[in-house]
């Protein structure tokens, strides 16, 4: 979580390294940390700006010309005479 501190403080982040947080400097700690400082005033909660997505809406242009390639007609050819057919 994002804070400032309103109050110079000593803390731990990760239970093993201490951190010196400085008035009026903002901070991201674990929120275990952050929400009994804001409890008792020693920090604030810092909101994350809103960030609109910006979708991109195609442009009017010109739409994109698709070439149509005519296959050439084939002609199907008839199948070859069975003997049966012959004989008659």
């Amino acid at each position: 979580m994002k804070v400032r501190m309103n109050k110079d403080r000593k803390g731990s982040p990760d239970g093993i390294n201490v951190i010196d947080y400085k008035k009026g400097k903002t901070y991201d700690m674990p929120d275990e940390l952050a929400k009994p400082w804001i409890k008792k005033g020693l920090a604030v909660a810092v909101k994350p700006p809103k960030v609109e997505e910006e979708i991109e809406e195609p442009k009017a242009e010109e739409p994109d010309e698709t070439k149509v390639i005519e296959q050439p007609e084939t002609k199907e050819e008839a199948p070859p005479e069975t003997e049966d057919k012959k004989k008659k």
